[in-house]
């Protein structure tokens, strides 16, 4: 006897005539708040190796919700050091002479200190890497997964939890970065061949744009 895969449960709130995962198709800011989403978009990052950007953008929302001084302290130090310090282990590209208010606010930090920073961030993403996603084919694979009542795509993303700890963050070493560009290079040049599958899938995730309307 041939045992069925179980059915997904995905959240109520989330229009049946959309689904979960075709729901992200439908803003940035609904991708965001969805955990797994947001799982499946740094994951694409972490391909493009761009994946500071929604890892410095998570650390910002957490920082907003921290109420007890010392917590605020250390985080609001942790986020400068590992992404806006000259010496950062992830540095995020902004614009501007950020780096100037950012220490002089450091010394008395706020929740939204890095608010202004955080956004810039978040257009960037919204932009350039958002739309990127949509047309990628894990994005496609999932959303299959979900047409299938299969199981989501196997990433190596952690949880977001775990993504953003504070802990053990590494130095990226001087091969790493001539890999990450090499491949950078190679992302621009090449084209993945997209089959009827997911031809398919395109057109179902310009609907649910149409329905989001």
């Amino acid at each position: 006897m041939v045992t069925q895969p179980a059915r997904p449960i995905w959240p109520e709130e989330t229009p049946p005539e959309v689904g979960r995962v075709s729901g992200w198709a439908v803003s940035f800011e609904r991708l965001l708040k969805d955990e797994l989403g947001l799982r499946y978009f740094t994951d694409f990052l972490k391909q493009e190796f761009s994946e500071e950007n929604i890892l410095f953008w998570i650390a910002c929302e957490k920082l907003s919700k921290v109420q007890v001084k010392s917590e605020l302290q250390q985080k609001a130090n942790a986020i400068y050091r590992r992404f806006l310090s000259p010496q950062a282990t992830m540095p995020v590209n902004l614009e501007g002479d950020y780096r100037h208010m950012v220490e002089k606010a450091i010394k008395n930090p706020s929740p939204e200190m890095y608010k202004e920073q955080q956004l810039q961030i978040f257009k960037l993403m919204k932009l350039d890497s958002y739309s990127r996603f949509l047309k990628s084919k894990l994005y496609q694979d999932c959303v299959l997964s979900e047409m299938g009542n299969l199981p989501m795509p196997t990433i190596e993303t952690q949880s977001i939890t775990e993504l953003t700890s504070d802990c053990q963050v590494m130095s990226p070493s001087p091969d790493m970065d001539k890999e990450k560009n090499r491949k950078k290079k190679d992302a621009k040049v090449g084209k993945n061949k997209v089959d009827g599958q997911h031809l398919l899938v395109k057109g179902l995730i310009m609907c649910a744009h149409i329905l989001s309307i």
